[in-house]
């Protein structure tokens, strides 16, 4: 709805862009307080079986995605998401291109955690892709 009211008072682009904000930064809030302020050590510290127990009831908490659990080590976590209502939602409101917002989202997210939480993320379901795979590293070194 604000992006046509914006659309109906202003070029396109500059609708799409403020748009994009507002549906960015709310994902970045909502993540907040849904996952709280990720610690990529203290997940380390965990034993194996308790450290998939929690990034599986945190997978769990995200009813707009369906979700597949691929790898989870102390340094990172691999999960790739099959099916995206988001991105549904986006293309049944007649918007396709407000669905990445919620993808950068993401990106924003784990990149504002102290420390950062490094998504390497390749495709996404709302750019064309088949799957989104999320691959999170979770310590502070750069890949060599």
């Amino acid at each position: 709805m604000l992006y046509r009211e914006l659309k109906a008072r202003m070029d396109d682009a500059k609708a799409l862009e403020i748009t994009s904000g507002a549906i960015e930064a709310g994902a970045v809030a909502h993540l907040r307080k849904t996952l709280g302020q990720l610690k990529g050590d203290a997940l380390a510290r965990l034993e194996p079986q308790e450290r998939d127990d929690r990034i599986r009831g945190w997978m769990d908490r995200f009813f707009t995605a369906t979700t597949r659990l691929d790898e989870v080590s102390a340094s990172k976590v691999s999960f790739t998401v099959t099916a995206c209502a988001l991105v549904r939602l986006s293309h049944a409101a007649g918007h396709p291109e407000l669905a990445t917002a919620f993808c950068r989202g993401d990106a924003s997210y784990f990149s504002s955690l102290d420390p950062p939480i490094h998504l390497d993320r390749p495709t996404t379901i709302a750019s064309g892709g088949e799957t989104c795979p999320f691959r999170l590293r979770l310590d502070s070194e750069e890949p060599g």
